[in-house]
């Protein structure tokens, strides 16, 4: 097994990482998360983890409202100071 190296805040999501943050933004738990993109459930968690570190965000509902705030999930792109481009 690879060991990635830990993702940095800013880093770009990867298109999986999208999808399963588009189904934490309906409200689908990880189990159906999985279903409906054909993982499994620690496939699911391991996204989540990147994400909400690519995020800079400490659960789920943080890593949601950074999403739309920076325009990755839609709304308007307000980026924090010092945020990367």
């Amino acid at each position: 097994m690879t060991t990635l190296p830990p993702p940095r805040v800013g880093a770009p999501l990867s298109a999986r990482e999208l999808a399963v943050l588009e189904g934490i933004a309906r409200g689908l738990p990880n189990a159906r998360i999985a279903v409906e993109l054909g993982l499994s459930t620690g496939t699911v968690a391991t996204h989540i983890r990147r994400l909400l570190a690519k995020l800079g965000a400490r659960d789920k509902a943080h890593g949601v409202g950074n999403a739309f705030r920076l325009g990755i999930l839609g709304g308007p792109v307000i980026r924090p100071r010092g945020w990367a481009a």
